[in-house]
């Protein structure tokens, strides 16, 4: 048995298991479909498919179930780490990769810059150790690179960029985009945090990166015309998201953050095809800088 086979297999078992319960049948009738794509003998027994539900547990955090009851094969979400599906889909996209050999021009990729991703495993490393870690770091507004020394807490994802989250040399929390980092190193020299952050909560109610602690949780209400209301629906702004109304025309939502610079450029992103209803300051700055757009004005020290 291929060590291929049995991730290809992994990745179909995820996959069924986050679209809904399936039964042994099923998974069967799949695994026989995707044997064909995959060029790979994928069928097994029930014993062997026994086995790959260990192994997925173990390697990815994915618990999945068989209940008696409903005869069917479910995820115990109480027990499943919440990372399973941002790791299967990596793997889907690296199977369709391998898969596209010889005819490129079937999977066309996004073309980026470096997100700083090979700081990834130096930094998580530096994390888990309590090392506090040096780095050049040049911001997006200033072509003037310095040496910075920091304590690192947690990475964080965001739009396809990666954040380092850590506290400076005077213990100030502090946000690094990992593609402005350079000459990563870690140093000797160990910390040990009081108190171990809670981001989840920290991060509750903020649209992207930025939370400013004196900053209230406002109710934020947009109204999509349907058109991007059917994106906004499949892919929502933020976990808070709520629909207030929908219909042949309009979609409306509330979500429930604190008002920043991700939130607006998230909404001037989207045209004309969104109308913000509330709060009132949130609409002025909206409309104000709508009305930039249209006359060219920029903010002072925007050179861009």
């Amino acid at each position: 048995m291929s060590k291929e086979a049995a991730f290809a297999r992994y990745a179909i078992i995820s996959n069924m298991a986050e679209r809904g319960p399936f039964t042994w049948k099923e998974l069967q009738s799949r695994l026989e479909e995707e044997s064909e794509l995959h060029s790979l003998d994928l069928s097994r027994t029930l014993r062997t498919i026994q086995r790959d539900l260990k192994e997925i547990r173990n390697l990815y955090g994915l618990d999945i179930q068989y209940v008696k009851r409903s005869g069917r094969y479910t995820i115990n979400e109480e027990d499943s780490a919440r990372i399973h599906s941002i790791m299967f889909e990596h793997y889907n996209i690296i199977q369709a990769y391998r898969l596209s050999k010889g005819m490129e021009h079937a999977l066309l990729f996004e073309p980026r810059e470096s997100a700083g991703t090979e700081h990834l495993f130096g930094l998580l490393h530096a994390i888990k150790q309590g090392n506090e870690v040096t780095f050049t770091y040049t911001k997006y507004w200033e072509n003037n690179p310095r040496k910075r020394r920091t304590k690192p807490l947690a990475l964080k994802e965001f739009k396809h960029r990666w954040y380092l989250l850590a506290n400076d040399e005077q213990d100030r929390f502090k946000t690094f985009p990992l593609d402005r980092i350079s000459d990563l190193s870690l140093s000797k020299k160990t910390f040990h945090p009081k108190k171990i952050p809670d981001f989840d909560n920290y991060y509750r109610h903020t649209f992207g990166i930025t939370n400013d602690p004196d900053k209230p949780v406002e109710e934020v209400i947009l109204t999509f015309t349907r058109f991007k209301g059917s994106y906004i629906q499949s892919l929502p702004l933020h976990p808070s998201q709520r629909i207030l109304q929908e219909d042949a025309h309009t979609f409306t939502i509330s979500l429930k953050v604190k008002i920043n610079y991700e939130l607006i450029s998230e909404i001037l992103s989207h045209g004309d095809e969104v109308r913000v209803d509330a709060p009132e300051e949130l609409k002025k700055v909206i409309k104000q800088k709508a009305a930039n757009i249209q006359h060219g004005r920029w903010k002072e020290g925007f050179n861009g």
